[in-house]
């Protein structure tokens, strides 16, 4: 829809977290007898590197979402934007620290709300990574062990598991992990991504507990599924608003090839928790019906010079919809 009304040919290569397949795809692109005017791209498994190195050889513009670089030499090597590869104009990286924060002290508040637990006992609570090497599953799990760390007598990380993104991966090692029968029983599963924690949902209810009531469990992603399990209960939170990032991309790209250069400008996103109270208030940014109503030249710098920033946050969004 982005695309459409800011009159840009957008093609959409799929490499199914395939870092080699991400690679080759770069390559392919950038060879053809003509090239795009942008690439964007994602960092999973690391794979960004070589699709900025790419993207500079070939002279085509690379705009980086989703995924940012958190491994010590890709830092070192790669930099900032515009800082040692030219053709790596930008990024759009959502607040991954603040989504892994903000579910585990839901999780934390109601689980102490709710009585679980035994009594001078703390919460008990289990993590399910994404993959170790991404940039979003990094974030999440230091901003979860900060909301830990600042309650630390009031809750206890039994451990942080790999779920690699996966529903099923996520069953399997939550059902490992809940056959051990350890004491005191867990009562708190947090999870890097909202795929994980129906995998968990699945697992904690072949073992007969009651989620929502014996056991909490979060997500990441604001996936609609999983906006449909926190209206049921069955999650306790979904935090999300970075779906929305691909198009914020289109928008930043559209008034750069027009002469209005986004570096420098403030731009606004936000990762919010939706939670039973407020699920009815953010439903519409999920439904694809109401998308299709949302007119994103609004956000332009180029159509709406009177802008002085780029405001992305969910808030916003909604405003514009009513």
């Amino acid at each position: 829809t982005a695309a459409e009304q800011l009159d840009i040919d957008l093609e959409v290569l799929y490499s199914e977290r395939d870092h080699r397949l991400t690679a080759e795809q770069a390559a392919r692109v950038t060879a053809r007898a003509t090239p795009p005017d942008f690439l964007i791209t994602g960092n999973e498994k690391r794979s960004a590197g070589v699709v900025i190195e790419t993207a500079e050889r070939a002279n085509v513009p690379v705009f980086l979402v989703n995924n940012g670089f958190v491994e010590r030499q890709d830092i070192k090597r790669y930099g900032r934007p515009r800082e040692i590869f030219r053709q790596w104009i930008g990024e759009l990286i959502p607040d991954n620290y603040a989504a892994g924060y903000r579910q585990a002290q839901i999780l934390i508040t109601r689980g102490l709300a709710q009585g679980l637990g035994a009594r001078d006992t703390p919460l008990q609570l289990v993590a399910f990574a994404g993959t170790f090497a991404t940039h979003a599953s990094v974030e999440r799990v230091r901003g979860m062990e900060a909301a830990l760390a600042e309650r630390r007598d009031q809750v206890t990380l039994r451990q942080t598991i790999p779920g690699d993104w996966s529903e099923d991966t996520a069953a399997h090692k939550a059902a490992l992990f809940l056959l051990r029968r350890t004491r005191p029983p867990v009562n708190l599963m947090w999870a890097a991504n909202d795929a994980t924690a129906f995998g968990l949902i699945a697992t904690a209810q072949a073992h007969d507990l009651r989620v929502g009531r014996d056991i909490l469990i979060g997500g990441c992603g604001w996936d609609s599924e999983a906006i449909k399990a926190v209206r049921e209960g069955r999650l306790a939170t979904t935090v999300g608003g970075h779906f929305m990032d691909g198009a914020w991309a289109l928008v930043l790209l559209h008034d750069y090839q027009r002469g209005k250069d986004f570096f420098g400008v403030p731009v606004r996103t936000e990762m919010l928790p939706i939670v039973k109270s407020n699920v009815a208030q953010y439903q519409p940014l999920v439904d694809p019906t109401r998308w299709k109503g949302l007119d994103f030249r609004r956000f332009s710098r180029v159509l709406n010079p009177e802008l002085r920033e780029y405001d992305f946050t969910p808030q916003n969004v909604l405003r514009q919809m009513h």
